[in-house]
């Protein structure tokens, strides 16, 4: 291949952990955070979007956000399913506000491990989560984003157009469930 994304997961050490179970508390850690940082999110817990995910210049390597029953998700290399939802924390977003996910540009190095992302109960949204924003350039192209044993879906009577709009460089979607995108 001409590009190699890197898939592996490789949890950081040595950085801060944001341990949080509200919307705002999401909200604030995405805005606190530096790569190499992780920010777990409680399992069975509602966040409520959209969130954008910010350019981060500071830190290295990847900004984690997990679920916090991560130990009880298959193993990398599985795929999760549905049944899985109980260990996820669970991102939605209502019609007309975007995806759950949406990124600033040349947002870089976001890893979303065991979440279940998905439109408020009977709206249709286009985008389940949005990468990119009709960047122009490829230095503004939000870039090194991976989905992973998450699980993303529409309403199952509404749906939703697309689970992940990738419009982005060294974007990847691994072990994942998208379902109810019609």
């Amino acid at each position: 291949p001409k590009v190699y994304i890197p898939t592996a997961f490789n949890l950081p050490t040595g950085g801060q952990r944001f341990t949080v179970s509200t919307t705002s508390g999401f909200k604030s850690a995405l805005s606190s955070a530096n790569l190499g940082d992780i920010i777990e999110l409680e399992a069975g817990k509602i966040f409520t979007g959209p969130f954008d995910l910010p350019n981060k210049l500071s830190g290295n390597g990847w900004i984690y956000i997990i679920s916090s029953a991560y130990s009880r998700l298959p193993n990398p290399c599985t795929r999760v399913r549905p049944a899985d939802a109980v260990n996820m924390p669970k991102i939605v977003v209502n019609a007309g506000s975007g995806g759950t996910i949406n990124t600033n540009p040349s947002a870089h190095h976001y890893r979303f491990v065991g979440i279940e992302f998905a439109p408020v109960d009977g709206k249709f949204v286009y985008n389940v989560i949005q990468i990119g924003n009709g960047e122009k350039t490829e230095n503004t192209q939000p870039n090194n984003i991976v989905i992973d044993r998450c699980y993303v879906h529409g309403d199952p009577i509404a749906g939703s157009r697309r689970g992940v709009l990738m419009n982005g460089a060294a974007i990847a979607v691994v072990d994942s469930y998208i379902s109810d995108c019609k």
